[in-house]
């Protein structure tokens, strides 16, 4: 009896065989290759020339966004050219109208001062061109005056500049030294005044005496307790009539009395007020009150002292 598991009926699977080939590189080592996976090239529809997708395709969707597509970089392209050609042109014409020189000069604000004085120190060169004009180092330059508190520069292409100046306002003429200055309520001394060559507006001005200090010059800053006393009266004469206080002088010779020296047609000795050294607002409105009687008695006094604040004392 025969087996019959001798003999299935199976057969053997046959697999393909796989053919390896030999790679040889340039430095002679082999390397197997196994042909087992191989590509397969497709040919893709952008591979081909623009030109034959647009008119060899039979897609007219495709036609049109090929067509599409062309439009887009066309107009960009032109796009890109004209604003490089506005570019171009602009630089061609800004270029020499910004590098004018500088032709007109427009000043407003100036009281004191004159154009000639003001201009005169801040290095303006000219035909400079008005591009290379710093406005901020300008600025810091027209400052450095005595009499300019503020600027306010401005340039206006091609070739003109405006200037716009806040000067100090002076308060009180400062008579130190045999010479008389201008100075503002902040104690800043702004111009020397010639003797008996100052103008009317300066003469309205309250002459401020007896201050004990060195040497003056225009752009100094006084940091003077007594003179800020005396700016303190000045202020509280302020609401006086002019032609009064033209008659005015403010003593500061003694530090803890200062005084008042009023000037009276017919008299050769002036009036003299003693104001004390505080409370001169209570003081000096008591002195405009008896000023009028004052000068109205027969027998008008040298002196009045208002130091006191329960009375008056009068000397003849």
């Amino acid at each position: 009896m025969q087996d019959l598991k001798a003999f299935t009926n199976r057969r053997t699977p046959r697999y393909p065989k796989s053919r390896t080939r030999l790679l040889r590189k340039e430095g002679g080592s082999a390397v197997i290759a196994d042909p087992g996976k191989r590509r397969t090239h497709s040919v893709s529809p952008l591979s081909k020339p623009f030109w034959t997708r647009l008119f060899v395709t039979g897609d007219p969707v495709e036609s049109r966004h090929l067509i599409r597509g062309l439009m887009l970089t066309l107009s960009s392209t032109l796009l890109m050219a004209a604003v490089g050609w506005m570019v171009w042109g602009t630089a061609l014409v800004a270029i020499p109208y910004f590098q004018q020189p500088l032709k007109n000069i427009r000043i407003h604000g100036l009281n004191r001062l004159t154009e000639q004085e003001l201009l005169g120190g801040v290095g303006l060169k000219p035909g400079e061109a008005l591009l290379n004009i710093d406005p901020y180092e300008l600025a810091t330059r027209l400052r450095a005056h005595p009499l300019v508190r503020e600027v306010d520069l401005r340039r206006q292409f091609p070739h003109r500049l405006h200037l716009n100046i806040q000067e100090h306002q002076p308060v009180a003429r400062l008579q130190a030294a045999n010479e008389v200055f201008l100075i503002d309520a902040e104690q800043r001394v702004l111009q020397r005044i010639v003797s008996g060559r100052f103008s009317a507006e300066d003469a309205r001005l309250i002459l401020v005496t007896g201050l004990r200090t060195q040497a003056l010059q225009p752009g100094m800053q006084l940091q003077s307790s007594v003179l800020a006393q005396g700016l303190e009266i000045l202020q509280e004469l302020a609401e006086m009539p002019q032609a009064t206080r033209a008659a005015l002088r403010v003593d500061l010779s003694e530090p803890q009395n200062l005084k008042l020296v009023v000037s009276v047609d017919g008299r050769r000795k002036p009036l003299e007020v003693q104001l004390g050294r505080v409370g001169f607002a209570n003081r000096v409105e008591q002195f405009r009150k008896l000023y009028p009687s004052l000068l109205g008695t027969l027998k008008k006094p040298q002196m009045v002292d208002l130091r006191h604040p329960d009375r008056v004392s009068l000397l003849q």
